[in-house]
């Protein structure tokens, strides 16, 4: 999108006379928009933008700050349980993708803290009964007291 000095210019430029081709050439332009240019000037008295297409944002201003108090109050949510808890507060239901693009927004990452059966480990351990601490693969101590190793 070009500025709206620019445009004032190409308005400046076809009223002092110069051709539309001219014009155009000049700004690097089409011949369309010095026409078009033009003639919002003149019909108008002045050059405005215009809104740009689609629907705006929802989240923008005070919803985005609501949004980002739940985040942080919340941190350990999933985007799921955060689109279930935007629901029930606000009414209005948002897809997981848009609250995932919110999160990039808010330069917010999506890191959870490992929950006590979930904590790092090397691969070939799984879920278990059992109260169980144990070397797997050689690596180091897992305490964890879900954690087993498969043979």
């Amino acid at each position: 999108m070009r500025a709206l000095s620019e445009d004032l210019r190409v308005v400046e430029a076809r009223k002092a006379g110069e051709s539309i081709a001219q014009v155009a050439e000049r700004f690097s332009i089409s011949l369309s928009s010095v026409k078009r240019l033009h003639r919002q000037a003149r019909e108008q008295g002045r050059l405005d933008f215009k809104n740009p297409p689609g629907r705006p944002a929802r989240f923008q201003g005070d919803t985005l700050d609501a949004f980002a108090a739940q985040l942080r109050e919340h941190n350990d949510w999933t985007l799921t349980q955060h689109q279930q808890a935007w629901q029930a507060a606000t009414g209005v239901r948002v897809g997981v993708s848009t609250l995932h693009r919110v999160c990039q927004k808010l330069n917010w990452t999506l890191k959870k803290s490992p929950a006590p059966h979930r904590r790092a480990g090397p691969t070939g351990c799984r879920l278990a009964q059992d109260n169980v601490t144990r070397q797997c693969a050689g690596t180091s101590l897992l305490r964890c007291s879900k954690l087993t190793h498969i043979k």
